[in-house]
């Protein structure tokens, strides 16, 4: 779940990298070198391995140009943000044991609070969503007691055991 939430912010994160676009068909070499160069410049300071974020990045790139032929001028920052959330979960979990990520303080928004949502439900039992939304609903709470302002992601493993454990017992009630 931590690496999920990390991924994640990290790819919402590039969506000021967009590079600028000036012809009809975007994804020309040159626009995805520089689609390549941005993102992979932004994820440097996260992902230090350059084999896993060559991967990511290519991984980023292909599903950006399935999902934006006409570039990414063509939608808004918004739709953006949007789309590199979705591409970003998906990678994660598809590749999340291959994932080596730095610890970031990651300000709280309504994108970090869904993201840490849907890692926690993805690992819970589908049968019980209701009881897994009462336990994100209390680990979102504690986690914002502890951190008030910045969450650190991926959380220490003391701070993850401790929130739920908490909200383990309070769902139980």
């Amino acid at each position: 779940m931590k690496k999920i939430i990390l991924v994640v912010l990290v790819f919402t994160g590039m969506v000021s990298c967009k590079p600028k676009n000036q012809n009809k068909y975007a994804w020309t070499p040159a626009y995805e070198l520089k689609a390549y160069t941005d993102m992979d410049n932004a994820i440097k300071p996260r992902m230090a391995d350059d084999a896993k974020r060559k991967l990511f990045v290519n991984y980023i790139v292909a599903h950006l140009k399935a999902e934006l032929p006409n570039g990414l001028e063509s939608v808004s920052a918004d739709s953006i943000n949007k789309l590199s959330i979705k591409i970003g979960k998906e990678y994660t979990f598809a590749h999340a044991d291959q994932l080596s990520l730095k610890s970031v303080p990651t300000r709280w928004t309504a994108d970090v609070e869904q993201s840490l949502r849907d890692g926690i439900l993805h690992e819970w039992p589908k049968d019980d969503l209701k009881t897994g939304n009462k336990f994100c609903d209390c680990a979102i709470r504690q986690l914002k007691k502890i951190y008030p302002d910045s969450v650190i992601i991926p959380l220490m493993p003391e701070v993850a055991q401790k929130v739920g454990g908490e909200c383990r017992n309070e769902v139980k009630k």
